[in-house]
């Protein structure tokens, strides 16, 4: 699904479309890094299914309108200058 951050952040200017696509941005890198621990029984299921949580919860959040500042990702997604 990490497609559906990288077209809008390249494409959009309109800055909702941006806030989001930054932070779906910024899950995609920590799924890529997750791929490393998930092979941990448990903790590495448990960040697994965390990951995919945040990321339907934040699809959810856009669909509605609203702005939902994801803990600790929207402090690095404010550093992605694209």
């Amino acid at each position: 699904m990490w497609i559906l951050c990288i077209i809008p952040l390249l494409a959009s200017k309109d800055e909702f479309v941006k806030f989001h696509a930054r932070q779906g941005f910024v899950l995609f890198i920590f799924e890529v890094l997750l791929v490393l621990v998930a092979w941990i029984p448990i903790i590495g299921w448990l960040l697994v299914v965390l990951v995919i949580i945040v990321s339907v919860l934040g699809i959810k959040a856009a669909l509605e309108g609203r702005k939902w500042e994801i803990p600790y990702v929207y402090e690095w997604s404010k550093k992605v200058k694209i």
